[in-house]
């Protein structure tokens, strides 16, 4: 459940909407059992991604990366290969990603 709470995570403006969450990057891991990615025959019943963007941006998030297995319902050697491919895709994130250490007061 994402926290989409007014004067918490977005505020209203004369102007509409602002998002009070912006300077945060989300990782989006996702797994699928078909194949909805564009280009792709069922590329517009895709809801599981486009939603999460959405309610991000809405709350100021728009630094995001997937992390996407598709088509592990498609037999063993196509849910294999999926994750093969997701591991690939954090290893070159772990490596890219700088650490940020918070101090609790």
């Amino acid at each position: 459940m994402l926290p989409v709470v007014a004067g918490k995570t977005f505020h209203y403006t004369h102007n509409g909407p602002v998002g009070l969450a912006g300077d945060k990057l989300v990782i989006l891991a996702m797994a699928r059992g078909g194949h909805y990615s564009p280009g792709r025959p069922a590329a517009g019943v895709e809801h599981q991604e486009s939603y999460l963007r959405a309610v991000l941006g809405f709350i100021g998030i728009t630094e995001i990366t997937t992390v996407l297995a598709e088509g592990v319902a498609l037999g063993a050697d196509a849910s294999e290969k999926a994750i093969a491919s997701a591991r690939e895709v954090i290893a070159k994130l772990r490596n890219s990603l700088k650490p940020v250490l918070t101090l609790m007061p």
